[in-house]
């Protein structure tokens, strides 16, 4: 009986370090440096999440230079914006459904920099794990027209990009997930 108990609880730890292992293997390919989304470099920490930072349009032009090779789709958003709101949920579905397929998805908010708080909070709500950016301070519209001198900065707006980096598609308004996959899939 004695001998029983102890294989028991054996298996049970046995058990529950495989498990331990299987979370912990999970948390690593699931992060952004293994799944594919680029490390943040040269950071500049503008809250205590680290799933933020702000960029301007050089720094906009670098990660979208980072990323070829891949199907980028760039998405600018805010807090304030319920559209957006409504929309955010349609996009990280899509991520999920194709980023094995070298798909990237990037979120700008372009809410105040000093709204960090708020900005945060809702992409961890909606458990993007990736990071996500706030536009810097400066000129809101250079780094609208670094991405399209014709958009007026109207959110929100998705911008999907090729794996040669080259601007594919525009959508300005709040769009359906039957939408955003039509502009992606030709570009699988």
């Amino acid at each position: 009986m004695k001998g029983e108990k102890v294989s028991s609880t054996m298996k049970i730890s046995l058990r529950n370090g495989i498990l331990c292992r299987l979370v912990f293997l999970f948390l690593l390919i699931d992060s952004p440096w293994i799944s594919g989304q680029s490390a943040p470099t040269n950071r500049t920490q503008v809250s205590s999440d680290p799933l933020l930072e702000p960029i301007g349009e050089a720094r906009l032009k670098k990660v979208l230079k980072e990323n070829k090779g891949h199907v980028v789709i760039l998405n600018f958003w805010a807090t304030w914006c319920d559209p957006c709101r409504e929309e955010f949920p349609e996009l990280i579905r899509l991520y999920e459904t194709y980023r094995t397929k070298k798909v990237r998805l990037i979120f700008l908010s372009m809410d105040e920099p000093d709204q960090t708080d708020e900005v945060k909070d809702f992409p961890k709500e909606n458990r993007v794990s990736f990071l996500t950016y706030i536009r810097s301070k400066g000129d809101c519209e250079s780094l609208v027209n670094s991405i399209d001198t014709d958009w007026i900065g109207a959110i929100p707006a998705t911008f999907v990009f090729d794996p040669q980096g080259k601007r594919v598609e525009t959508l300005v308004g709040d769009q359906t997930y039957e939408i955003f996959e039509k502009a992606v899939q030709p570009l699988l």
